[in-house]
């Protein structure tokens, strides 16, 4: 017993543990408004939630944009850490701001086929420009993630994330009451982001001796310059990500982009463990690299080892209980969102590795090789889609996504593998 303990550095499990349990919270608050939303709006107006949410986190990498990944690299000790700090607030505020009046106005000209009934019509587009304002949440709770992960403190981190999903939770059971608009359950979850963000930042403040948000363009110009590789990255992983419910939602009816947003929540929310994971490991790997390359490999070997084994049985149990998660979170009206869901959870394993091995070219300081990486898959599934989608639906975005991680799993581990000696 005491040997598997001691499989991986107590940081490691302690730290991703915080983070599940946060999850936990703030997926309750999620299922818990979509649940509400199919039972009493209709699938209908689920569709356009999803259209609304999804449209929204498309900006969420590029507020993220990589920033705290560098950061963290290029300040690993305190007294530089909380010299440098204040700008990368400084540039998140200046990014988040920036985005959402550009997703604003990008909402206001984007199409809607009345005959189809796809695309954004006019309360689409007045839900999307609600959920935009997490934009400026989701960017400033980043930047105080960037704290937490630098001292391992993901319990601070789970905290204000209870607080912002229990905050989401009584707002949405009070709109299930006194009011039947779409509109409500959006800023359910709006303020309840709003009030995780404040006690995140609540915790930086109280630790971090006269803080204050620092606007250094030259600062600002260094972190962007080293940052723009994994930024751009991102960029392209999360159209990757996230192109199959756009296309959706212009090809394909409201009914089928709810049958397979609610498959993707579920689906999104077991991606999580490996993201978690690697949160808390990420500091360790840079550690090791750096001063013990024995631990390094040895770090990284365990940890894939933890990631298999936890995927292929995350991935049996959601096999199995498909039809009764799919029933009880959305009602026997979106049953078919079993489907999408079990194509997606068999390819788990793809996810996990993959997460371990992109985290690995920052390690080595090798971001740049992610860029034709991501593009590659952002490609494939943008067209893979494309030609699929208007004529299979919710199935054929689900059978290339799983596809498209595979892809990216091969290619950066065969990139690992032919720089070896060089890495």
């Amino acid at each position: 017993m005491k040997k598997l303990l001691n499989f991986l550095p107590p940081a490691i499990t302690t730290n991703t543990f915080y983070q599940l349990l946060g999850k936990v919270f703030t997926t309750l608050a999620a299922v818990l408004t979509i649940s509400i939303i199919a039972r009493s709006l209709g699938p209908e107006s689920l569709g356009t939630f999803t259209k609304a949410t999804v449209f929204a986190s498309l900006f969420y990498m590029l507020a993220d944009f990589g920033f705290n990944a560098i950061f963290l690299k290029n300040n690993p000790d305190n007294e530089r850490f909380k010299e440098n700090y204040g700008n990368l607030m400084g540039v998140r505020i200046i990014a988040a701001i920036g985005l959402f009046l550009i997703a604003t106005l990008v909402v206001l000209v984007l199409p809607f086929d009345p005959v189809k009934n796809s695309g954004f019509n006019q309360q689409a587009k007045i839900a999307a420009i609600l959920a935009n304002f997490t934009i400026i949440t989701f960017a400033l709770f980043t930047t105080s993630n960037a704290y937490f992960q630098f001292k391992l403190r993901y319990d601070l981190s789970v905290a204000s994330s209870i607080f912002g999903s229990v905050t989401t939770i009584i707002l949405v059971l009070i709109a299930s009451q006194y009011f039947v608009n779409l509109n409500f359950y959006i800023l359910a979850s709006v303020v309840g982001s709003l009030v995780t963000t404040l006690v995140s930042l609540k915790f930086v403040f109280k630790f971090m001796d006269k803080f204050r948000p620092e606007f250094n363009f030259f600062k600002f110009k260094l972190l962007f310059n080293k940052t723009l590789p994994v930024g751009i990255s991102l960029v392209l992983n999360l159209i990757y990500f996230r192109i199959d419910t756009i296309l959706l939602s212009f090809f394909r009816p409201n009914f089928e982009v709810a049958v397979y947003g609610l498959a993707y929540k579920i689906f999104e929310f077991s991606l999580v463990a490996p993201t978690f994971f690697m949160n808390a490991t990420y500091p360790l790997l840079i550690n090791f690299y750096q001063n013990d390359k024995e631990k390094f490999k040895r770090l990284i070997l365990r940890s894939g080892i933890v990631l298999l084994l936890i995927s292929v049985l995350l991935s049996t149990l959601i096999l199995i209980s498909a039809n009764i998660l799919v029933a009880i979170i959305g009602g026997e009206q979106l049953l078919a969102s079993s489907v999408p869901l079990r194509i997606l959870v068999a390819g788990l394993p793809f996810f996990f590795l993959s997460s371990l091995s992109t985290w690995l070219f920052l390690v080595f300081g090798k971001q740049k090789y992610l860029v034709p990486v991501y593009g590659f898959g952002a490609f494939l599934n943008l067209i893979l889609n494309f030609i699929y989608i208007p004529k299979f639906g919710y199935n054929a975005a689900a059978v290339v996504t799983v596809f498209c991680e595979f892809a990216i799993l091969f290619a950066t581990i065969l990139i690992l593998y032919k720089n070896r000696k060089t890495f």
